[in-house]
């Protein structure tokens, strides 16, 4: 990936997560915390992954502590279910 002209809506893989680009940009640094202005975690159709700490797009699932999470706005950085989180960040979802 390193080198690699990305545009925006490109999608990329990296340690097992599937990433949407944000800003066109050369990949030099892989999806982080560290580049949330740069992918956004999305799910793999019928995916939902166990939340780690990286940022994650408007409606993604995630699970987290026996629990399933939707993301509720996009660049996501806060944890599910930590203090301060409200359902306006993440939402626990039930079915």
């Amino acid at each position: 990936m390193e080198g690699r002209a990305l545009s925006i809506g490109d999608r990329v893989q990296h340690n097992g997560g599937l990433y949407r680009v944000q800003q066109a940009h050369t990949a030099e640094h892989p999806p982080s915390v560290h580049t949330a202005a740069l992918y956004t975690r999305i799910n793999a159709p019928g995916e939902i992954p166990a939340w780690v700490q990286g940022s994650y797009a408007k409606d993604v699932k995630v699970t987290h502590k026996s629990k399933a999470w939707l993301s509720m706005v996009d660049n996501n950085v806060w944890e599910p279910g930590a203090a301060g989180v409200y359902d306006s960040i993440w939402r626990e979802v039930v079915e």
